[in-house]
């Protein structure tokens, strides 16, 4: 029918048929059609006389917006349609899904109380908050300690026995919430109590499963793109990690931030012959950061410090093999955006042997700065991350004598860092002159170094273009007032 309707004669200029081809789009991808012909309709969209990828780049916001409205009434067909246009124009659809995405997972509706979880996970018409129930059971109790002697024909040590089994057996049956409550010895005011914080917990219930349900929908797009075209969404993995971690810290999607993050890995390339290397650096850095979801135990029984060192000698024989070939030795900008979390987790661990922290800080210095030829520029390094580690280490290995060779490599990492940047942004220049306020001289000298490094490239940056790419600019009188306090350096550098 959908084949008919697109052959109708009759619908001869081009926007009627890119019109006819959106009305079908949602119709041509539910899930009995995608089951037996999973690309209908690009089918179709040739059958209109239509280039397929033109025609989702030209109506890329009329496609989105479809999806949007759709979403939450034909889940699995909208997944279809993500799917098959991260296909056909994954340049007019991917900027928009990454968009979406880094909105809804920061919401801060998403960070919820422990006690609100155990709600949540407590069924329907049960008391997770049991303190009422026992309160009133108790106060019951209670009035039955007096009683009074109703029976000649028994002690009354025997009716008080008596009474107490049956209170046993009871709570015996009573295996959760006010399951087999005698609601009757209650009274009306205890009663209403109750019912109240049973109404109130249904309404905590019903609030975390909207937000969890919203979650869901925008992670199910997020992962369809992933599943269809992981190579294609590369260029997008330091946003999606930069919104991505805070999520190990709640209660309610750690989980399923974690598995996302897992997921991610499949858009790192540490080589052909190492394809479980992403996993590998996946596992250790949630080992490492913790999140509050349980992980996997396959991946735990090796101890923590072990995996830590034999992940990092394989990154750092990545990192150092062919010195005669620089851009071989080198992971791409996305998969060593992938990698930093990891790295950063083990250098600001203090119990980590000099090796590892030595061999780890090569891996960085490496990629302090990528080839203008690489396939991925040096805009999708974690430039703001790695200056705040840098400086960071910076200050705490100046403290120990027998770190001065890993301050050394810190600094000639930060100004290599500063020196090869194709631009600067706020942020960037932010931590650098953040860094001129630590209590540490070395911290300080290194942030002028990286601040001296940037000179070229601030120079040349017009201020109404910083104006209008940089969502957050620099207030002037931040940088007045650390101008200022830089005039009374205790020691001239």
């Amino acid at each position: 029918a959908l084949e008919a309707l697109t052959t109708m004669p009759g619908v001869a200029l081009e926007s009627e048929r890119k019109e006819v081809a959106l009305k079908v789009l949602l119709d041509a991808h539910h899930p009995v059609v995608v089951f037996h012909f999973k690309y209908f309709w690009s089918k179709l969209l040739k059958l209109l006389r239509l280039e397929p990828g033109k025609v989702v780049a030209d109506e890329a916001d009329a496609a989105w917006t479809i999806v949007l409205d759709n979403l939450d009434t034909s889940k699995q067909t909208v997944l279809n349609v993500v799917s098959h246009l991260c296909l056909l124009s994954p340049d007019a659809i991917l900027p928009r899904i990454v968009n979406y995405v880094r909105i809804e997972f920061g919401r801060s509706d998403l960070y919820v109380l422990k006690k609100e979880v155990d709600v949540l996970m407590t069924p329907n018409g049960e008391l997770c908050d049991k303190s009422a129930l026992e309160g009133a059971l108790a106060s019951v109790s209670e009035k039955e300690q007096n009683v009074p002697r109703e029976s000649k024909a028994y002690s009354y040590e025997e009716q008080q026995w008596d009474r107490e089994l049956r209170e046993e057996l009871k709570r015996k049956k009573q295996k959760d919430g006010n399951k087999g409550v005698d609601t009757a010895q209650l009274t009306k005011k205890q009663q209403e109590a109750i019912a109240a914080k049973l109404q109130e917990e249904a309404e905590i219930r019903e609030k975390l499963r909207r937000i969890e349900a919203k979650f869901q929908s925008s992670l199910s797009i997020l992962t369809s793109a992933l599943d269809c075209n992981p190579s294609s969404l590369r260029r997008f993995v330091p946003a999606l990690i930069r919104c991505t971690l805070p999520l190990f810290s709640s209660l309610l999607v750690a989980r399923d931030a974690s598995s996302l993050w897992l997921a991610l890995s499949r858009c790192a390339d540490y080589g052909s012959t190492r394809q479980h290397a992403g996993l590998l650096v996946g596992h250790a850095t949630l080992r490492l950061l913790k999140p509050q979801a349980p992980l996997d135990d396959a991946w735990c029984r090796e101890s923590l410090d072990s995996q830590i060192q034999r992940t990092v000698k394989m990154l750092h024989a990545i990192s150092t093999r062919g010195s005669s070939a620089p851009a071989a030795s080198r992971l791409s900008s996305p998969t060593f955006a992938y990698t930093f979390p990891f790295l950063r987790s083990v250098l600001r661990s203090v119990d980590q042997p000099n090796e590892i922290v030595e061999q780890a800080l090569v891996i960085v210095h490496k990629h302090s700065k990528i080839e203008p030829k690489a396939e991925f520029g040096a805009q999708l390094l974690p430039r703001n991350e790695m200056l705040a580690l840098l400086l960071h280490l910076i200050g705490s290995f100046a403290d120990s004598r027998t770190k001065q060779k890993h301050q050394t490599m810190a600094n000639a990492a930060l100004v290599r860092l500063c020196q090869g940047a194709p631009s600067a942004d706020s942020d960037d220049v932010r931590v650098l002159i953040g860094g001129l306020l630590s209590a540490s001289h070395e911290t300080r000298e290194s942030a002028l170094n990286g601040l001296h490094a940037l000179l070229p490239v601030l120079s040349s940056q017009k201020e109404d273009e910083n104006d209008e790419n940089d969502s957050d600019p620099l207030p002037s009188s931040l940088l007045t007032r650390r101008i200022f306090v830089g005039q009374f350096e205790p020691r001239e550098t």
